[in-house]
This record gives structure tokens, sequence and C-alpha cells, in this order.
């Protein structure tokens, strides 16, 4: 399980982007005992979903990405806005500071396509656990959103996932 330990300063400048852009393969969904929040499959948008967790819980992270793809996870405290960056697909939503963890997911063999509006989308999932820390307090809002190369859209570009707003309770 991943801890929330690693620390980076991510500095970028901040512009204001479109809140719905079209469907891609780099998306991010997060389970908790409590729900599901983000999309595998679906239109982008700066807008984070919102999902609560208990205090020490599990949260699964199932991501869009190509078998064997590496991807960073981004987690950061709020406040959000999406802030796009030249030669990067998406748009950051997290804001710095924010922890960077390397991830090379484990590969589910599950293969999901969904027609328009959603889609068009087709790809493997990606699986990674991270451990929320049982000090957390109660209230704490973190956003966690991936940055992973697109591969069926464009295999040169790294592309920001859509991002997930977890409340600890």
């Amino acid at each position: 399980m991943k801890t929330l330990l690693a620390t980076a300063s991510l500095l970028f400048p901040a512009v204001l982007f479109p809140a719905v852009l079209p469907a891609q393969a780099v998306n991010l969904q997060v389970q908790s005992p409590h729900g599901i929040a983000g999309l595998l499959c679906g239109p982008w948008t700066c807008v984070p979903d919102a999902l609560t967790a208990p205090q020490g819980s599990a949260l699964y992270l199932s991501m869009g990405a190509m078998t064997g793809t590496s991807m960073f996870l981004l987690v950061a405290l709020p406040p959000t806005q999406c802030t796009p960056i030249a030669g990067l697909g998406g748009s950051l939503i997290v804001q710095p500071p924010a922890a960077v963890m390397l991830l090379s997911p484990q590969s589910r063999s599950t293969t999901y396509s969904y027609p328009p509006p959603a889609g068009p989308c087709a790809n493997r999932q990606g699986l990674e656990v991270m451990a929320l820390p049982p000090a957390l307090p109660s209230g704490l809002q973190i956003v966690l959103q991936t940055l992973a190369v697109d591969w069926p859209t464009n295999p040169f570009l790294w592309t920001f996932s859509n991002a997930v707003q977890v409340t600890v309770q």
C-alpha cells in the first residue's frame, strides 16, 4: 500500500482552462468504503469528483492506462484550479505543493469501451491501493490526480487525468 509520504513542489503558472474536454484514456476512479468517485472513461472535467473515506481506510485507485504504463500520482490539499501546461494533455488540477509518487499499477484484464458521449474510449485498467494514515484529522481534504502517457490517443503525450477530492471522516 502506498502512503502519503513523498513531497515535491510543482511550480506552474495558473491559467484558466475550459471546464470540460472530450474523453481521454488517462483517467482516475477512486473507491473507498463509502463509495466510488471519478470516471474510467468519459468527458474530462476540471471539477474534482467528491468522495468520503474513513480515517485509516484503504483507497482503491483504478486508472485507465495501457498495461505496464508507469504514471505519477499527485496528491495535494485544496483548493483546485485548471492549469494547462504546454506540452502536456489535460490540465493540472492539484495545486502546489503536491506529493508526487511514481506508480506502476497492477493491470487488470478488463478492457472497457463506452459509446459517445462518454467515449470513444477503450483502454486497460490499472489498480493501485493507497492507505490513508489513521492519524489524519476528520474533515481533511486531499485531491488526487494522475499523470501518464495517453497511449491510445497520442502515444507521445503525457496527460493529466481527472481528479478526485477525498474528505477524511
